[in-house]
């Protein structure tokens, strides 16, 4: 729909300034002064999960279907995600690189983890280094289908606001490993989260009020993992996972408002008091100098970019933005995997002429596109038919148990 074109382009701008901020150390080192500045691809992060926030509560409300949601959802994340997981796996099998040490010591732990896409909030090694954002995403997708289930997904402004509030007046405070610490605990709460997880996945696809109440609960009591354990994930810190959560709401803030469910006033008030708590919390909170620096312009950066998209959302979109947004999924997920395999192949890049470089990271660059552009062409794009698919014969049962009990 052209209506949702910025989105997609937005996407794609994300994807691209991650792959650009993990090529910078092994291939670009010319930027290196750049990127104690400004880390573009935390950058690229926090604007993909403004675009969540938004997408997600109006993918849920659309079709008004938490059967159809967690099942799209599903077929959306795993199958890419199990391409990539492969190709890490071939990647440890041929040698190319060993199994870093952190798998090798605790695989029972990252295997459970990874299972539930939870793992960077519990303190589990992710297999791919940007795996870690999966563990925000699933957070976020049990909390607002919980929020659905309990009629209480309009309540967004106050979601983020609080996660801020809480993160600027606790701070370093807030404890780190409060669920997980130490190896029985962690192995005990990856367990719980991943039944957590089936069960309300499985609640929503029988539907009877009975099961999607409790499961509503146990999805918003997800919140928990963040506020409590925050800092066992790349955030370092419990208050900067706070932040990400209220920063994802923002997005579904912005998504009230367009559908004039919020205010205006509400909204900018919102926004406002997020961004102030991050400015804030990052002034107070941590080191002067680059780390501070970073911190700031990273939600100024994708901040204007999301509102760039904003402000175009009603113009067309290039071809190539919307394209890239829908292969960005896969182009997250591959191009670390891609990236470990491009600098065994040429380990010396960086001491290469310019134009060499040049060269050998546009062919890098191909080879991610076209890798992506495949997985999502015969893999992402199968699966998501499929979840249509699911969803409709769900209606059509629906449709058919309500016939049957008018006939009856």
């Amino acid at each position: 729909m052209r209506r949702l074109a910025w989105l997609d382009a937005l996407r794609g701008v994300a994807a691209m300034a991650v792959v650009w901020w993990h090529l910078g150390p092994r291939a670009i080192v010319d930027l290196q002064e750049l990127h104690r500045h400004v880390d573009v691809g935390k950058s690229g992060v926090v604007l993909f999960f403004l675009v969540s926030g938004y997408v997600i509560p109006m993918s849920l409300e659309r079709h008004g279907d938490l059967r159809k949601f967690w099942v799209s959802r599903v077929l959306r994340l795993y199958p890419a995600w199990a391409v990539s997981i492969l190709l890490v796996l071939a990647i440890f099998a041929t040698g190319i690189q060993a199994v870093p040490e952190p798998i090798t010591r605790d695989p029972l732990g990252v295997v459970l983890g990874q299972l539930s896409m939870t793992q960077g909030l519990l303190g589990i090694p992710n297999v791919v280094g940007v795996y870690w954002t999966l563990s925000y995403e699933m957070i976020f997708y049990l909390i607002v289908a919980g929020l659905f289930g309990l009629g209480l997904h309009k309540r967004s402004a106050w979601i983020a606001v609080a996660a801020a509030g809480i993160a600027l007046v606790a701070g370093p405070d807030l404890p780190r490993d409060l669920l997980t610490g130490g190896t029985e605990r962690r192995y005990l709460v990856a367990v719980t989260v991943l039944i957590c997880l089936i069960a309300v996945i499985a609640a929503a696809v029988d539907g009877r009020r009975s099961l999607v109440l409790p499961a509503s609960v146990v999805g918003v009591s997800m919140a928990l993992i963040p506020l409590l354990n925050g800092g066992q994930s790349t955030a370092r810190d419990t208050w900067q996972a706070l932040l990400l959560m209220a920063v994802m709401f923002c997005g579904t803030v912005i998504y009230r408002m367009h559908q004039e469910q919020a205010s205006r006033l509400l909204g900018a008030v919102t926004l406002a008091a997020v961004a102030g708590c991050w400015l804030a919390g990052g002034w107070w909170y941590l080191e002067p100098g680059q780390t501070r620096r970073v911190w700031i312009t990273t939600l100024l950066i994708a901040a204007t970019g999301f509102a760039v998209g904003l402000l175009l959302r009603n113009r067309s979109m290039p071809p190539v933005a919307m394209w890239l947004g829908r292969i960005s999924y896969s182009v997250y997920l591959l191009h670390l995997p891609l990236l470990v395999i491009f600098t065994k192949v040429l380990p010396e890049i960086n001491e290469q002429r310019l134009a060499l470089r040049v060269l050998a990271l546009g062919g890098f660059l191909a080879i991610v596109l076209t890798a992506a552009h495949l997985v999502f062409r015969y893999v992402e794009l199968p699966a998501q038919d499929l979840g249509r698919r699911l969803g409709g014969a769900h209606k059509a049962e629906s449709q058919l148990r309500l016939l049957r009990g008018i006939s009856g």
